[in-house]
């Protein structure tokens, strides 16, 4: 179980890393881009409380 939950992460992290780059392409500010993939990672990982 352990393990397939550090996949999971692992694999949202390279998720939210393509989404960086791809809104750094396409023009988005580093820091926007930045704040919504952490706000994904929350969201998977359930730190995300919905506050805010």
């Amino acid at each position: 179980m352990a393990s397939e939950g550090a996949v999971g992460v692992g694999w949202e992290l390279g998720v939210m890393g393509l989404y960086l780059h791809a809104s750094i392409a396409f023009g988005a500010p580093e820091d926007t881009a930045t704040a919504a993939g952490v706000r994904t990672t929350a969201f998977y990982t359930g730190a995300d409380t919905g506050a805010g």
